[in-house]
């Protein structure tokens, strides 16, 4: 791996952890991934009502879709 793609890996996971602005999604984690340890996003396609994200969610991946109120759908995990 890289060192810019690490950099950027550990970035997204701290932005995930202690970005208020990350709290949506880190809610959604949460009640998703009961216990998870770390979580950094892989791929984010931001729309108008809705965020499409991959996220690499200890050690596996997560795909979903994030309303602007913090719900959750269209979940693809994939382990």
């Amino acid at each position: 791996m890289s060192r810019r793609m690490r950099e950027q890996l550990i970035s997204s996971r701290e932005s995930i952890f202690y970005d208020s602005d990350m709290t949506r999604l880190l809610a959604v984690l949460k009640s998703e991934f009961l216990g998870f340890v770390t979580a950094c996003v892989i791929q984010w396609f931001p729309e108008e009502s809705e965020d499409e994200l991959t996220v690499l969610v200890d050690g596996a991946t997560a795909s979903s879709c994030i309303n602007h109120t913090g719900a959750s759908r269209n979940r693809s995990y994939k382990y």
